[in-house]
């Protein structure tokens, strides 16, 4: 994952996924490009679910417990 600048952020996850990565390319165009070049060969790779971000709604990193 990490030879790959389109993949910006990879967790490892409980449920029906072993791991949510966070892909960003130009256009879906490029990442369908980027789907079927890079993540469907990856090893141990045997589906892709997709969800495309529409439009940001709320972002804020801090950890408001931590401080």
């Amino acid at each position: 994952m990490a030879a790959y600048p389109q993949i910006t952020e990879c967790y490892s996850t409980t449920g029906n996924a072993d791991c949510m990565i966070k892909v960003v390319t130009t256009d879906i165009k490029a990442y369908e490009t980027f789907m079927h070049n890079v993540l469907f060969k990856l090893p141990g790779v045997e589906h892709v679910r997709s969800s495309i971000v529409l439009r940001q709604v709320k972002y804020d990193p801090r950890m408001p417990f931590i401080e």
